[in-house]
């Protein structure tokens, strides 16, 4: 009785020790495998914890070529959130780097496209194939702000460029049209980043930022967002 009285007191103990032994091996595995990711993508797994559940997929998609297939995901009339980090395209290069790391303009335009016409063939790595196709993209800058009207007008659309004014761009999405912005350092970048207002809630821009759910899941307040803001365009 003894004996068995000091085993049950033991289990609790040994439960723990294994639980942190797992624990710490899953975390080392982690850790290995974010240490073989090229140089760019550990710069995203570094300062994004958001993308590091795809990136850790590196090894498994670096190589592949999946079918894109939006048609499922989208819902008629809303542009979908869509990330560059995706794994379907996440790992395949663009403007000299990875989609992961540089596709945040034709992922833009994707969303852009698809909530306005439902065109799903208009995918992010469609987009950036046709952006590098007619010269947008810049090797070491990012993409050409020509692109948005240029490929706007590929996909049947407009894009007018907007002044920076609340009032203008809240017009335009109250009439049924989509603003991507580009944007300097601040709350999305500490270069450059193109984002997509979708509409207009409780005195601030619902926006979709393609490097961020989180983002993506904020009212944003104009004050906030003009500051940052470089260039924008209506598209309809």
């Amino acid at each position: 009785m003894k004996h068995k009285t000091k085993g049950r007191l033991l289990w609790p103990g040994m439960l723990a020790l294994t639980l942190a032994l797992v624990l710490t091996l899953t975390g080392m595995g982690r850790h290995d495998a974010a240490g073989k990711l090229p140089p760019t993508l550990q710069e995203l797994y570094d300062r994004n914890s958001e993308a590091r559940s795809s990136l850790l997929q590196y090894d498994e998609y670096q190589n592949a070529d999946p079918i894109i297939d939006l048609s499922d995901e989208i819902t008629p009339g809303q542009a979908p959130l869509l990330l560059q980090w995706d794994v379907r395209w996440a790992f395949r290069s663009y403007n000299g780097d990875y989609m992961a790391c540089t596709g945040c303009g034709p992922t833009c335009l994707s969303m852009a496209v698809i909530g306005l016409t439902g065109n799903t063939d208009c995918d992010p790595w469609s987009a950036a194939q046709y952006a590098e196709s007619g010269g947008y993209n810049v090797p070491g800058s990012g993409t050409s702000w020509s692109f948005i009207p240029d490929g706007a007008a590929h996909y049947g659309l407009t894009a007018r460029e907007l002044p920076l004014s609340e009032a203008q761009v809240t017009d335009a999405l109250e009439n049924g049209r989509l603003v991507i912005l580009v944007v300097g350092p601040g709350d999305f970048t500490t270069t450059g980043h193109y984002l997509l207002l979708t509409g207009v809630e409780d005195g601030g821009f619902r926006l979709n930022d393609p490097n961020s759910p989180r983002n993506s899941n904020q009212v944003w307040p104009w004050e906030q967002l003009q500051g940052q803001i470089l260039n924008l365009w209506a598209v309809g």
